[in-house]
């Protein structure tokens, strides 16, 4: 994770101000994929999401059109 941190500015930082249950979930779901690709894709996603503040693996409603 660390990688995709660097790669992606205040991604750790914004990570960090998460609450502690969050990142307890979203780390749960990035280990209980079953394959390196599919770690890869969610550690990516994590970061990249958190770069812009926003959690990962978080349900976020039904979007307006």
């Amino acid at each position: 994770m660390a990688k995709a941190f660097k790669a992606h500015d205040g991604s750790a930082s914004n990570f960090a101000a998460f609450p502690s249950g969050v990142k307890r979930q979203i780390l749960e779901w990035i280990a209980s994929a079953k394959t390196e690709a599919t770690r890869s894709k969610r550690v990516e996603e994590t970061a990249t999401l958190a770069a812009h503040g926003i959690r990962a693996n978080q349900w976020r409603g039904r979007q307006k059109s």
